[in-house]
C-alpha cells in the first residue's frame, strides 16, 4: 500500500507542476508576403498565420520601412474565416515605393502568453535592398524551461522526502 501511495504522490506532484514546464512560443507558419520574398506588387492584405489561437484584442501587425520608420499604425484583425483564429491580417499602407519592408507582429495567445517578432519582404526586384533580415523574438527564454524543470525536480524530491519521513514515523 505504501508503494502505491508514494507512486500516486509523485504522479500528483508531477501533474501539478507540469503546467510550469509547458512554456511555449508562438511561430509564424505562413505569411503574405512570404518572409524574405521579393514581390512586384503589394498584395491586398498582409497576412500572418500563427501556430496558436490569438487573442484578437492584443494582437497587431505593423509595417516599417528600411530605415525602421513606422508607416503608421493600421488596423489588424483576426481572420474569422480561419476556424483556429490563428491568422492576423491588415490592409497595407497605400502606394508603397520600391524598397525593403519589415512587418513586426505582437500577439497574445488566449492563455495570456505574449510573443513578438518580424518578417520582411522587398517590393520591386530592382530594389537596392536585395536581402531582408527576419528575426523572431519570443518572450520565452531557455532559462525559463530550465527553471521549470528545476521546480518540478525539487517539488518531486520534496514530496518523496515528506512521504518517506511520514512513513518512517508510522
Amino acid at each position: 500500500m505504501t508503494a502505491k501511495f508514494v507512486l500516486l504522490a509523485l504522479l500528483f506532484t508531477t501533474v501539478l507542476n507540469i503546467g510550469i514546464a509547458q512554456a511555449h512560443g508562438v511561430e509564424v507558419l505562413r505569411s503574405v508576403p512570404a518572409d524574405k520574398a521579393v514581390i512586384e506588387m503589394m498584395p491586398d492584405q498582409i497576412v500572418a498565420q500563427f501556430s496558436e489561437e490569438l487573442d484578437p484584442t492584443h494582437s497587431t501587425l505593423e509595417v516599417f520601412d528600411a530605415q525602421g520608420n513606422s508607416l503608421g499604425q493600421r488596423s489588424s484583425r483576426i481572420d474569422l474565416n480561419d476556424v483556429k483564429h490563428a491568422t492576423l491580417t491588415m490592409v497595407p499602407p497605400p502606394s508603397l515605393p520600391k524598397g525593403a519592408y519589415t512587418v513586426r507582429w505582437h500577439v497574445t495567445l488566449l492563455d495570456g502568453d505574449a510573443s513578438e517578432g518580424q518578417f520582411g519582404f522587398v517590393l520591386g526586384s530592382n530594389s537596392s535592398n536585395s536581402a531582408v533580415a527576419s528575426q523572431t523574438t519570443n518572450r520565452f527564454q531557455p532559462w525559463m524551461l530550465w527553471s521549470a524543470i528545476a521546480v518540478v525536480l525539487v517539488s518531486t524530491a520534496g514530496g518523496v522526502f515528506v512521504i518517506k519521513s511520514r512513513h518512517s514515523v508510522d
